[in-house]
């Protein structure tokens, strides 16, 4: 599979049949892209996490890290797919026993929330998005910072959960109208 993402060879059939030949290379459309690498994403991450059940912590984060890789090349480095896999790949990292992953986790958290930001920020500037898939992007990166803040209670830094639980809530009463919070 690595091999052919590299080569950027799809499908045989459908790249005989849009063969370029002054480029040596061959076009596939992004909808036949996707549906051919969808059951190879799936499995890998069925993978990482059989991996990680039975106690295979590098191998299952590799196939974490194989996985976001692929879902780039697939989709972009900044889309829904690959913010969901670095979110699945920092929960991994925080759940790993007897390994202190944390501040890998916090920077996987953080490249997560980044790919949330950009992708709410696109579907508002874009005009043709409704205000619940933006609202949806924006929840998501909130919740990456209450992960972090969740991560630097487990390192004991109380100052720094605090600010980002602060943080990520804020973003949340940001998100919803009118409502009242009483403390």
């Amino acid at each position: 599979l690595q091999a052919l993402l590299m080569n950027g060879v799809t499908d045989s059939t459908a790249c005989a049949n849009n063969y370029h030949p002054s480029t040596l290379s061959c076009t596939v459309s992004p909808l036949h892209y996707n549906f051919i690498y969808h059951d190879a994403i799936f499995n890998v991450q069925n993978t990482a996490t059989l991996l990680s059940k039975v106690g295979f912590y590098v191998e299952a984060g590799r196939k974490y890290e194989q996985c976001i890789e692929i879902q780039s090349r697939i989709y972009g480095a900044v889309s829904v797919p690959v913010a969901k896999g670095l979110n699945d790949y920092g929960t991994f990292l925080t759940k790993r026993h007897g390994i202190d992953r944390y501040d890998d986790a916090i920077e996987v958290y953080a490249k997560a929330r980044a790919a949330y930001k950009a992708l709410a920020v696109r579907a508002c500037a874009s005009g043709n998005s409704n205000a619940t898939s933006t609202t949806s992007l924006s929840y998501q990166a909130a919740l990456m910072m209450l992960s972090t803040a969740s991560i630097k209670v487990k390192q004991k830094d109380v100052a720094a959960a605090i600010l980002s639980y602060q943080k990520g809530i804020d973003e949340i009463r940001q998100l919803l109208p009118d409502v009242t919070v009483t403390a």
